[in-house]
């Protein structure tokens, strides 16, 4: 069993990485349309599988946190959205935590940290070029202020390509700044057995001398829009100290059924289908 110390860190790297995922930064939505998980239907959901590695100072992974989370759209309007979070949290075989919340976020199409276009241009991306717009994000705190330069196009999702985010201090000092960039677009990719489309987004992170690098898998058709998420983090000595791995398990749109093929869903979830149902996937399975 890992310590306490180490325990509450890896989960509120977990904690921190869903409400990302499942949240965005509001000041960046201009309209409900534009957002991965508010431009659905209600009830739609997905499970994913986060898994995280805390390595130590020879490289060797010292414990392995799993975390199970099941997120549904509860209710959506022109101004907000609630979610609905579940998670399990596993240490090895012993399930060490359960929850289940709510998570309010209001969707900020005017007022303090709506993005203000600045400029016009085009962004090339692998051998595309699209029409963007050049967007201001200014937000004050008590710690300091945040600026974000976001390139915007409003005919692709997701609708940010790139973003550049550099929090001050008081002092005006900055304290980290964060730079994300869709690398490429239009990649055919096998989601849960359907070919489906999707681009890569990378994200750098650097603060007080440490980084993380994220790789993500974003598609357009699901709920919350990542399907995949691979994190490292490094200290200040450039040495790994935590991986992080995210994997989408299932989704539905709406009242669809699950998206998940049959015959890799667990015995149990299958019972719950209609009998017609359990007996096509017998059929299936059975040897020809």
């Amino acid at each position: 069993m890992i310590s306490t110390i180490r325990f509450l860190t890896v989960a509120c790297c977990c904690i921190v990485l869903i409400l990302a995922e499942s949240a965005c930064s509001q000041e960046w939505i201009r309209t409900r349309d534009h957002h991965a998980w508010a431009r659905f239907e209600k009830q739609s959901w997905k499970t994913t599988k986060i898994l995280t590695d805390l390595v130590d100072e020879a490289g060797n992974i010292t414990s392995t946190v799993r975390r199970e989370t099941t997120t549904r759209l509860l209710e959506a309007n022109e101004t907000d959205f609630i979610l609905g979070v579940e998670s399990t949290v596993q240490i090895g075989e012993q399930k060490v935590n359960h929850s289940n919340h709510k998570i309010k976020r209001n969707i900020n199409v005017k007022g303090e940290g709506f993005s203000k276009t600045v400029d016009t241009g085009t962004l090339k991306i692998g051998e595309q070029e699209f029409n963007v717009e050049i967007q201001l994000v200014t937000l004050q705190t008590k710690q300091g202020k945040r600026v974000s330069r976001l390139t915007f196009c409003k005919d692709t999702m997701p609708h940010v390509l790139k973003r550049v985010t550099t929090f001050y201090d008081k002092k005006a000092m900055p304290v980290y700044t964060t730079t994300s960039q869709v690398t490429s677009f239009d990649v055919k990719r096998d989601i849960l057995g359907e070919e489906q489309t999707v681009c890569r987004i990378v994200t750098n992170h650097s603060e007080n001398g440490t980084t993380s690098v994220t790789n993500e898998i974003y598609c357009a058709k699901v709920p919350g829009g990542i399907v995949s998420q691979k994190i490292i983090e490094k200290n200040a000595d450039d040495q790994i100290v935590r991986r992080t791995t995210l994997e989408l398990i299932d989704y539905a749109i709406g009242k669809q059924e699950s998206k998940r093929p049959k015959k890799d869903r667990p015995e149990e979830e299958r019972k719950r289908d209609p009998p017609e149902q359990q007996a096509t996937l017998l059929d299936s399975n059975t040897p020809r």
